[in-house]
């Protein structure tokens, strides 16, 4: 039905924005249309698996669309490259080794002794030029473990959080709604982070997950318009607003606190595949530094209430592992039933929500402890617990009825956090 018929392109002058002319989208998919990547997808995915029957059976791949990346020994690899080349001309399609990206070994740039110059040959005989110790994979920089690729990897994730200025400008901005603006900056901002922290151990972002959690709550101060130059946020105000919304906060979950829990959840799941990548017989994972990146994360996960009990409902049962009686020695002794563990025992899904669930609820349950019982705060928290007492905050405004006015929009807001008059000016 999408792609039946030929559709209208409309094509608008870039100075006069007046209607230039009208195309027909006769081939292809059309960009931005939710059915044309999976149609893409479905085209290429026979393309890529007789490309890989080019190796000899030890050559991996994983795609998404069209970021293919193969994995295996360098000339069995190019062998695929060669036939991925020759096939997508059936496709239409043509390769651009210009875009393409080698990830050089461990060592490579360093003087270890090792001669490179079989793969530096091939990547040129290719026209590859873009191979190095770290290469970009879906946004995401990767390394060969080399120190100087790592640098990389913690300065393309700085940058590209700080690219982001200017969508949280544009969120403060006068004609941006309030309540819009509110909606974007939690359901649309914070995954923008979690691409990073699912990708890369938390050393690598730690100093992002700072920058990136000012970010958020600068652009919320601005959206709101709190004069904090006269009056700064209070530590229990910054707590609330990282809250989520079900437990009577804001919902801006501050992504430090959770950079370890956002990991282990990505890299568990997948690790029976990593020990299928390098068997024993070439590469032992005890030794390779994902194995201590998941050590670090379960002894922050430990100490952030995270039970023995709590992983076997993950399905990750490799008890002792968090027990308070448990060395840091008995844990990395434990950690070893970790690449043990059947794939088919391992939620492979729903482990970060239960993660990030349980820590949020003993972080909860123990700043409502803290509290007085006639606390206003710990008043103001119990009440928006309430069947749909914070149902405003999540609404999208897609009636009139459900839109509600940015003076209105921010009283609630400030009324919720328990900025009465006098105590701090309200607009």
């Amino acid at each position: 039905w999408s792609y039946a018929e030929a559709s209208p392109l409309l094509v608008f002058d870039y100075d006069t924005n007046i209607l230039a002319a009208v195309l027909d989208s006769v081939q292809g998919v059309k960009q931005g249309d939710p059915v044309s990547a999976f149609a893409f997808a479905f085209t290429v995915q026979q393309l890529y698996k007789d490309a890989l029957a080019a190796g000899d059976g030890s050559v991996i791949a994983a795609a998404v669309q069209d970021d293919l990346t193969i994995i295996g020994d360098y000339r069995q690899v190019f062998k695929v490259f060669d036939r991925l080349k020759e096939l997508s001309l059936d496709y239409g399609l043509e390769l651009q080794a210009n875009k393409c990206q080698v990830l050089m070994p461990k060592g490579y740039d360093t003087d270890n002794g090792v001669d490179y110059t079989p793969i530096v040959d091939l990547c040129t005989s290719h026209n590859i030029t873009k191979y190095s110790s770290h290469i970009r994979v879906l946004g995401v920089t990767l390394s060969n473990g080399n120190d100087s690729a790592e640098e990389e990897i913690r300065l393309h994730v700085e940058s590209v959080i700080a690219s982001h200025d200017t969508l949280f400008r544009y969120l403060s901005h006068p004609c941006m709604p309030v309540q819009i603006a509110m909606l974007l900056l939690r359901l649309c901002m914070l995954p923008r982070f979690m691409h990073f922290a699912r990708s890369l151990p938390p050393q690598y972002v730690t100093k992002a997950a700072i920058d990136f959690d000012k970010a958020i709550m600068k652009a919320f101060v601005n959206i709101m318009d709190i004069q904090t130059d006269r009056a700064p946020l209070t530590e229990h105000e910054k707590f609330q607003i990282g809250l989520k919304v079900s437990k009577g906060g804001i919902g801006l979950r501050p992504m430090l606190p959770m950079l370890h829990a956002y990991y282990f959840a990505s890299v568990v799941p997948v690790l029976p595949h990593l020990k299928k990548l390098f068997p024993s017989s070439k590469y032992d994972l005890l030794d390779s530094p994902i194995h201590n990146d998941i050590l670090d994360c379960i002894i922050e996960l430990k100490q952030q209430g995270i039970t023995d009990d709590h992983m076997v409902e993950l399905g990750i049962v490799t008890s002792p592992l968090l027990n308070a009686d448990v060395s840091m020695a008995g844990m990395a002794h434990a950690m070893n039933g970790l690449w043990n563990i059947a794939p088919d025992t391992i939620a492979t899904t729903g482990i970060q929500h239960a993660l990030t669930k349980w820590i949020e609820n003993k972080v909860y349950d123990d700043f409502l402890c803290s509290l007085p019982e006639h606390d206003p705060m710990r008043i103001r928290l119990l009440s928006a617990n309430g069947k749909g007492a914070s149902l405003w905050q999540t609404v999208i405004p897609t009636k009139k009825l459900l839109i509600v006015k940015d003076e209105n929009y921010r009283f609630e807001m400030r009324t919720l956090l328990g900025q009465w008059y006098g105590y701090r000016e309200v607009k």
